[in-house]
């Protein structure tokens, strides 16, 4: 279970990283949301920036349009809203927005993987110390 959020969180940590600190930054502007055709209620922000003279889009992170979603996740892309792009020098195609939020849910996905995989490392502690007595 612990693996199962760990590295997920573990990449995306590493993933921002690398741009925040090797990448090249630009400002964009959300231009649509993009729905997941099997999830409804999720979407990805869409936005348009520009790099050597080209306009080019980033992806988001999906975010949720459930009520429930939005109570948790108080900021919500909105068409038109500006956000910060992210992309590795050379390859404005592979920008992504980066924000808060994103950095925010990389470190709680590490932080639950590490939280899981430490009570695993103590149960199974403890059931070997049980088999020992």
């Amino acid at each position: 279970m612990g693996l199962w959020f760990g590295i997920p969180g573990l990449v995306r940590v590493v993933v921002l990283l690398r741009l925040r600190s090797k990448g090249v930054s630009a400002t964009g502007r959300v231009v649509r949301l993009e729905r997941f055709p099997y999830e409804p209620s999720e979407y990805t922000p869409m936005a348009l920036f520009k790099a050597n003279g080209q306009r080019y889009e980033a992806r988001g992170a999906r975010r949720c349009l459930r009520a429930s979603c939005r109570r948790r996740f108080r900021h919500r892309y909105g068409v038109g809203d500006w956000v910060q792009v992210y992309y590795p020098p050379g390859h404005p195609e592979r920008g992504q927005i980066v924000t808060r939020l994103e950095w925010t849910v990389a470190w709680r996905l590490l932080a639950v993987g590490i939280v899981f995989i430490v009570l695993g490392f103590f149960a199974l502690a403890t059931a070997l110390l049980d088999r020992r007595i």
